[in-house]
């Protein structure tokens, strides 16, 4: 059960970044289907939940006069490493993304939809406590089996202790609707 359903500001959850030895810890349910895993995590690096807000990925952006980012440089990040996608993986899958292009070469990757000019995800997001930590994945399974009947979630963002880095069991989950807060909010 969780204790805490806020609908109101997000606040940045990500202050500080721990590093974990182990990819087990960062595994997610789906995972084990690599082309659904890869299609899911670069849409979500360029979707509306996170291109607003990713300082390293627009600078990247800003870097081309056309918009296109590195696939390479895609493929260093923690998830697509856990996943074991090559730059073939990521364009294949890119190119299944109605909001994204793949150069001609399948070395590049852009948004082709307009970038929101201000946080569109504030009324759809909730902030959820407290849940048992003992893998970045089990928490996001643990989410998803709570909000899930709800609404359909657009992202979970786990918040950190910023001085140790450690997930504290509170998340920030973002609805595709934002009809589906009122739920969320008053079910808990």
């Amino acid at each position: 059960r969780i204790a805490s359903v806020v609908a109101g500001t997000v606040l940045n959850p990500f202050s500080g970044q721990k590093r974990h030895d182990g990819n087990d810890f960062w595994r997610m349910d789906g995972d084990d289907d690599k082309t659904a895993a890869v299609r899911r995590q670069i849409a979500f690096y360029f979707s509306d939940s996170n291109l607003p807000t990713d300082k390293f990925l627009r600078a990247e952006m800003a870097k081309d006069p056309d918009g296109f980012v590195s696939i390479k440089i895609i493929s260093t990040f923690r998830r697509m490493k856990i996943l074991n996608a090559t730059i073939e993986d990521i364009a294949e899958r890119a190119r299944t993304v109605d909001f994204l292009q793949v150069s001609a070469d399948g070395q590049r990757v852009k948004r082709t939809t307009p970038i929101p000019e201000e946080d569109v995800t504030l009324d759809r997001t909730i902030y959820a406590k407290p849940f048992t930590v003992t893998s970045f994945g089990q928490v996001m399974a643990e989410v998803e089996r709570t909000f899930k009947p709800f609404g359909e979630i657009a992202s979970v963002r786990m918040v950190r202790d910023f001085r140790r880095g450690e997930l504290t069991g509170a998340a920030f989950v973002e609805f595709k609707e934002s009809q589906a807060v009122a739920g969320a909010s008053m079910s808990h």
